[in-house]
């Protein structure tokens, strides 16, 4: 069984969300707004819940991430994760109707 307000609250602890949130029976976290994470994340240097979809911009720059596991599928806005420590550009969204910024 999913624990939503756990979910939540990891959310929370991560990142500002501008937005309605909500959260499918597989954990997965879908965003009527942005995404704008200024903190670090937990151990492991990944996005602490796993998104599906964020309707604006998802911002996670200088997160010491090291991977893109649990980024957005899709983005309707922009995807800026530059200024991390990323190893490849896997789990990279498929769909991202704005800019890219993964640069240094």
């Amino acid at each position: 069984m999913i624990d939503k307000a756990k979910i939540e609250q990891a959310l929370r602890n991560w990142a500002p969300v501008r937005g309605r949130v909500t959260i499918n029976d597989l954990g997965q976290v879908s965003v009527s707004g942005n995404v704008l994470s200024d903190r670090s994340p937990t151990p492991g240097r990944k996005i602490p819940v796993e998104f599906l979809y964020v309707a604006h911009t998802f911002h996670a720059s200088s997160n010491n991430l090291t991977s893109l596991e649990n980024c957005p599928q899709t983005v309707g806005k922009d995807f800026i994760v530059a200024y991390n420590q990323l190893t490849s550009l896997e789990g990279m969204p498929q769909d991202i109707r704005g800019n890219v910024d993964i640069g240094r």
